[in-house]
């Protein structure tokens, strides 16, 4: 049996995986439309637009499971999270660098 504290702290928790969510979809929209905008780093952009997504999925998932009741194995989507974010960071990096003629 958990007890308030335990139960708001995943509460908690499962909104936080819900915010992160929908700032990877914010993120996405602004990754697609730089796609549209700057040609020359299109693919590198719909690269980023499919990470960021991909980090919108996982924090769906988890929020879902700690809503349910499903609060172990968090190890998993905080490494893949981590590892896209970092992902994200590099391919912005890299855009950035090749926008900086234009």
């Amino acid at each position: 049996m958990r007890t308030d504290s335990e139960t708001h702290a995943v509460e908690r928790t499962a909104l936080a995986w819900l915010r992160t969510g929908l700032a990877a979809a914010g993120a996405a929209a602004v990754f697609l439309t730089h796609a549209l905008i700057h040609k020359q780093t299109a693919v590198a952009s719909l690269v980023a637009t499919a990470v960021v997504l991909g980090i919108a999925a996982i924090s769906t998932v988890r929020h879902h499971a700690l809503a349910r009741g499903h609060w172990h194995h968090g190890g998993r989507p905080i490494a893949l999270t981590t590892l896209t974010v970092v992902a994200v960071i590099l391919l912005s990096a890299g855009i950035d660098i090749a926008n900086l003629g234009t």
